[in-house]
C-alpha cells in the first residue's frame, strides 16, 4: 500500500484527525482565561463568540473524527490561530496549522472532497449518520422540486386494516393527503396520487376498490372534502383500462397555488387475515412511494388489535429501480434494500394518541374515516413512521409478520 493510500484509509484519516485534535487542544489549553467558556475565549482572543463556541463545542467531543467534523472551517480556524499566536507562541500555532493542512490534503486529494468524508463519517460514527443522511436527502429534495415543478410540505399515508365480513380476509382503508401542495412551474399538472384501479373492479385475487363511503362522487375523484381546501382547483382524470390517475390543473404558482388535499379509498378483501400454520413467516403491511417532492412523509398503520394482533414491526426501504414495486417477502429484492436511520414508533390506542405536529386535525380525520365505515376508532392500535425528505424512486414499507389463526385468536 502506498503512503498516499495509507493516509486516506480509515486508519490514516483517524490518525490525522487525532493530530488535529491534539494540536487544537494544546493551543486552547495554553490560553489563560478564567474558564473554558465561549464568552471568555472570545473576549481573550477578540474573536466572534459563535466562532469560539463552535471550536470549544467540537473539542469537548471525545472522538477525534467527531472533532474534525464539527470544528470551524478553514477561514474560521485561521482567524482563531492568528489571534492566539501572540499568546501561545508560533510553535503551537504552527503545529496546529500543519495538522490542519495535512488533514485537508487527505480529504481533498486522498478522498476526493468533503462530501466523500461526510458519507464515510456516517459509517464510522453512528451518531453522525442521521445528520449526514438528512443532508443528502435535502439535496435530492431541492433538485427534484425543480424537475417535478411541484412540492408539498407533508405527504400523509394512512392505512386502517380490519377484518372483512367473512372473517377470513382483510379490508384496507387508504387515506392519502398532500398538505401545503403547491405548483412551482406554471401550467404544470400535479399528480395527487396514483389511485390504482377504478371503483367496482375486482382484481384476480378478489379485492374490490371503492371510494370512501359518503364521497360526493362515488366513481370520481375520492376527495375527502371535509379536510381538503375549498374550493379546489380543477381535477383531471386519466383512465387507462381499469386504472385511474388524477391530476391537479392550474396556472398559479407558489403560495397562490397552495392547497391541502385528502383522498380516501377502501380495498375490500385485499389479503388473507392469517397465514397457514405450515407456511413460513410472511410480512404484510403498507407501502408508499413518493409522487410529489415532500419535506415530511407521515406513514401510519392502524389495526383492530383484538381481532388481528400484529408483531415484529419493521421498516423496509427499497430502491424500486427497473424491478418496480417491492414485495418485502421476495429475497431477490434484498439487494435493493437501503440502510436508513428512520424507524417505526408505537403510538398506542385510540385517536387521541394519534396526533401529529404536521397535521392539525389528524385525530379528527381518523374518527371521520372510521365513522364512515362503522368502525370503532377507540379500538385502533397505531404505528407511525415519520421520514424527513423521503427519497423518490424508493419504496417505504411498514411490515409486520402475518399471524396464524391461533395467534390471532390468542390460542
Amino acid at each position: 500500500m502506498s503512503i498516499a493510500t495509507e493516509k486516506s484509509s480509515a486508519r490514516g484519516i483517524r490518525q490525522s484527525a487525532e493530530r488535529v485534535n491534539a494540536a487544537l487542544h494544546k493551543v486552547v489549553n495554553q490560553i489563560p482565561i478564567p474558564s473554558r467558556t465561549p464568552k471568555d475565549l472570545a473576549r481573550r482572543l477578540k474573536i466572534h463568540r459563535t466562532l469560539a463556541s463552535r471550536l470549544l463545542g467540537a473539542l469537548r467531543m471525545s472522538d477525534p473524527l467527531a472533532v474534525v467534523t464539527n470544528i470551524p472551517g478553514k477561514q474560521g480556524l485561521e482567524t482563531i490561530l492568528r489571534a492566539a499566536e501572540s499568546i501561545v507562541g508560533s510553535e503551537s500555532a504552527g503545529e496546529a496549522r500543519l495538522a490542519l493542512d495535512e488533514f485537508e490534503n487527505i480529504v481533498e486529494h486522498g478522498l476526493g472532497g468533503r462530501e466523500v468524508l461526510d458519507v464515510a463519517m456516517g459509517a464510522w460514527l453512528p451518531e453522525m449518520r442521521e445528520k449526514q443522511e438528512l443532508a443528502c436527502k435535502q439535496q435530492v429534495y431541492r433538485g427534484l422540486c425543480g424537475l417535478a415543478g411541484a412540492s408539498a410540505d407533508v405527504t400523509v399515508d394512512m392505512a386502517i386494516r380490519y377484518p372483512s365480513d367473512d372473517g377470513e380476509r382483510a379490508n384496507l382503508v387508504m387515506v392519502q393527503g398532500l398538505i401545503g401542495l403547491r405548483r412551482l412551474s406554471p401550467g404544470k399538472d400535479i399528480q395527487i396520487g396514483t389511485l390504482g384501479m377504478i371503483p367496482g373492479v375486482t382484481t384476480p385475487s378478489g379485492a374490490v376498490i371503492q371510494n370512501l363511503p359518503g364521497s360526493s362522487e362515488p366513481d370520481g375523484p375520492p376527495i375527502i372534502e371535509e379536510f381538503s381546501s375549498s374550493p379546489l382547483p380543477p381535477i383531471r382524470e386519466i383512465r387507462l383500462g381499469n386504472y385511474r390517475q388524477y391530476l391537479l390543473s392550474g396556472e398559479e404558482i407558489g403560495n397562490r397555488s397552495k392547497v391541502d388535499i385528502f383522498t380516501g379509498v377502501v380495498v375490500r378483501n385485499i389479503a388473507p387475515l392469517y397465514r397457514p400454520k405450515s407456511s413460513p413467516p410472511r410480512r404484510t403491511g403498507a407501502a408508499q412511494m413518493i409522487e410529489v417532492p415532500t419535506k415530511t412523509l407521515l406513514m401510519d398503520f392502524f389495526v383492530q388489535e383484538q381481532a388481528l394482533p400484529l408483531n415484529s414491526w419493521q421498516l423496509m426501504v427499497h430502491r424500486t429501480g427497473q424491478r418496480g414495486g417491492v414485495d418485502p417477502n421476495d429475497p431477490i429484492r434484498e439487494m435493493d434494500r437501503l440502510e436508513c436511520t428512520d424507524s417505526i414508533q408505537y403510538l398506542g390506542r385510540g385517536p387521541e394518541r394519534f396526533g401529529a405536529l404536521e397535521v392539525a386535525r389528524y385525530p379528527a380525520i381518523v374518527r371521520y374515516v372510521c365513522d364512515k365505515l362503522d368502525l370503532d376508532s377507540s379500538q385502533l392500535i397505531g404505528h407511525r413512521c415519520r421520514v424527513q425528505y423521503p427519497l423518490p424512486h424508493v419504496q417505504y414499507s411498514m411490515g409486520f409478520e402475518l399471524p396464524t389463526r391461533d395467534e390471532g385468536s390468542g390460542g
